[in-house]
C-alpha cells in the first residue's frame, strides 16, 4: 500500500507491526495477511492515509465497503446559502415585500 504522505509512514509502520514485509520503499509498504477480509478490514482503518496498490481483490473489497458506507451515511450536505440579497434571515419577510 502507498502511504499518502511520508509524514504518516512511522504511524503506519508502528500500527502494522509484524504484518510489514521487507522495508518500505518510496512510501510503499508491503503487508502480509492470511485472507482478503482481514486485509481489507485492517487497511480500511487508515482511511485515506493509504492507497492499496495490489491485490486488486482488496481494492475491490475496499470500494464495496466505501459504497456501503456512502449509501448508509449519504453524501455530506452542502452548506446552506444565506437567505435574501440583503442578508435577511430565513422566514423573515423584508419590509419591501410586506403587504
Amino acid at each position: 500500500m502507498k502511504v499518502s504522505d511520508e509524514a504518516h509512514l512511522p504511524l503506519v509502520l508502528r500500527v502494522s507491526g509484524d504484518r510489514v514485509v521487507g522495508r518500505p520503499r518510496r512510501g510503499v509498504v508491503r503487508l502480509a495477511f492470511p485472507a482478503l477480509e482481514p486485509a481489507a478490514a485492517f487497511v480500511s482503518s487508515f482511511g485515506a492515509l493509504v492507497e492499496v496498490l495490489e491485490p486488486v481483490e482488496v481494492r475491490a473489497e475496499l470500494a464495496r465497503r466505501g459504497a456501503q458506507l456512502t449509501q448508509l451515511y449519504g453524501r455530506p450536505e452542502m452548506p446552506k446559502k444565506k437567505a435574501g440579497r440583503n442578508g435577511d434571515r430565513p422566514g423573515k419577510v423584508s419590509s419591501a415585500t410586506q403587504a
